[in-house]
């Protein structure tokens, strides 16, 4: 079969070898079309080609996404700045009023405090720490991280695990986002792989895809390999 070359959002694209792969046919003819021209009489090949391309819309227009964060010193803010580098602009840091952080840039009203409060408490059942703690501005820093969780589509973490938990503040942001059955998808620097949380435990896991509205969050401590990480996300 002769080379065919479409176009996917103004992108040509040689899907001639594709074809085995998708067990579909085309006309033994080389030449150029657009997706409607190509594909209208065929959406399942349309379908197919796109999944197996991974241009889906939530794949090509990352300016279009939202991180949402506590925009904190080390991986959130790297979530941040290395986003930029690939056109992801849109950051919310949450920070609750009074109580401002260095990056925060979207404030939640105090009376909302109580909402925080109960999942909090709800993922202390499986973190088994202390909650609420003595010093208001810590019980703030840890409530934000609901709010994080809720307005995102999943959660992607630079971190470490130990014994099916995820260590440090991180790990309050993605026991929420479990106890609200989220995705969540935890970077393990100790180990250098991701993990995915399936079955009441952490597996091991691809690189994960980025979801429109994410929350890029994670370790102060984040090293080199950490970074790395969050580049190959994006």
């Amino acid at each position: 079969m002769a080379n065919c070359v479409i176009l996917i959002n103004g992108k040509k694209i040689d899907i001639t070898t594709l074809v085995g792969q998708l067990e579909v046919s085309l006309d033994n003819q080389s030449t150029t079309k657009s997706v409607s021209e190509l594909f209208e009489n065929d959406p399942e090949l349309a379908n197919s080609v796109y999944e197996t391309l991974e241009l889906g819309q939530e794949n090509n227009n990352i300016s279009a996404f939202t991180n949402h964060s506590g925009g904190a010193i080390g991986s959130d803010t790297q979530w941040d700045i290395i986003g930029k580098t690939f056109g992801m602009v849109n950051n919310k840091h949450y920070y609750f009023e009074g109580y401002k952080t260095p990056n925060g840039n979207t404030a939640i009203p105090i009376n909302l405090k109580n909402e925080a409060d109960e999942k909090l408490k709800a993922a202390n059942e499986t973190l088994g720490r202390s909650f609420p703690t003595s010093k208001e501005y810590v019980n703030n820093l840890l409530r934000r991280n609901w709010w994080q969780v809720k307005n995102s589509d999943a959660i992607f973490a630079i971190s470490s695990t130990t014994d099916n938990k995820v260590d440090g503040e991180t790990g309050w942001a993605v026991h929420m986002a479990i106890a609200e059955n989220k995705p969540v998808y935890v970077f393990d620097q100790n180990k250098s792989k991701w993990f995915t949380w399936s079955n009441n435990k952490f597996i091991e896991t691809d690189i994960p895809t980025l979801t429109k509205n994410f929350a890029g969050i994670g370790t102060r401590n984040i090293n080199e390999v950490g970074k790395q990480a969050i580049k190959e996300v994006y």
